[in-house]
């Protein structure tokens, strides 16, 4: 048995008393520092999942207040507590400086974004470019407008904004870490195209690749998932535990603008 609790997106606290309005209001003039975690573990007979998007500069919530919480809602053991505090924290220090990096605007730095998620037994699946520079669009209006265009349940709201989230750390680690431009297939969303040409390619032989897709599952391709899923949760966390090293985006810039003077 699974529990997923889905959470609805973004932990800013709870139960909170007047003494912190001051808190709150320096929050709200913040800009927002966004860390995807996940969390994975086994009690007993059932596995709980649960996934949310962590504010890295709100100090109104912390790991061991939300273990708290989350162990009183589910009636845990107490003990469960420490395993919910170390999966946070360890996300937090493995991708917190990642999520702080600010490509500037004029790099136009694109990319492809796969998604691929399951809640349940329905399974979404989309691609299309992301614009790593850009803040016109935020992951949660994509999928705020990606839900309503197709009708999913609002389940996949928070899901497909966690999971963008989750693409931009790992296409920022290729970059800065591993100093690449991730696949040769973001290397041509970066230099092929021009940069107002939209989020996804449209003509007659790649529209099927660059269109969304739902459905149904059977139990196996479920667990199936869930493994592969765990697989690459356990390679993200050794790839970030790598040193980011020194960030260049002088560098980065001179190259993209000697690719793009060759097109």
């Amino acid at each position: 048995l699974t529990i997923s609790l889905k959470s609805s997106g973004l932990f800013l606290g709870a139960n909170l008393t007047v003494g912190f309005e001051s808190i709150l209001d320096e929050i709200a003039e913040q800009e927002e520092q966004l860390v995807p975690i996940r969390l994975s573990f086994d009690v007993e007979n059932f596995k709980v999942t649960d996934f949310f998007l962590w504010n890295v500069k709100d100090p109104s919530l912390t790991p061991e207040q939300f273990a708290i919480m989350t162990c009183q809602e589910l009636e845990l053991p107490v003990g469960y507590t420490s395993n919910i505090v170390n999966a946070i924290k360890a996300q937090l220090h493995d991708f917190a400086e990642l999520s702080s990096i600010k490509i500037p605007e004029e790099a136009g730095l694109r990319v492809v974004m796969n998604l691929s998620i399951n809640l349940d037994k329905e399974l979404f699946e989309d691609k299309f470019e992301w614009d790593l520079s850009s803040n016109s669009l935020s992951p949660a209006e994509f999928a705020e407008i990606t839900v309503a265009d197709l009708g999913l349940s609002r389940e996949f709201l928070p899901a497909i904004t966690h999971a963008i989230y989750e693409q931009i750390l790992r296409m920022k680690r290729a970059i800065f870490v591993e100093g690449t431009l991730i696949t040769l297939e973001n290397d041509i969303a970066n230099y092929g195209r021009p940069k107002d040409s939209g989020l996804r390619k449209i003509d007659d032989e790649s529209v099927e690749y660059w269109s969304p897709t739902t459905e149904t599952l059977s139990q196996a391709d479920m667990e199936r998932r869930e493994m592969e899923r765990d697989r690459m949760i356990r390679r993200m966390k050794r790839d970030a535990a790598r040193s980011m090293g020194e960030i260049d985006l002088g560098s980065m810039l001179s190259r993209k603008r000697r690719r793009q003077s060759e097109f």
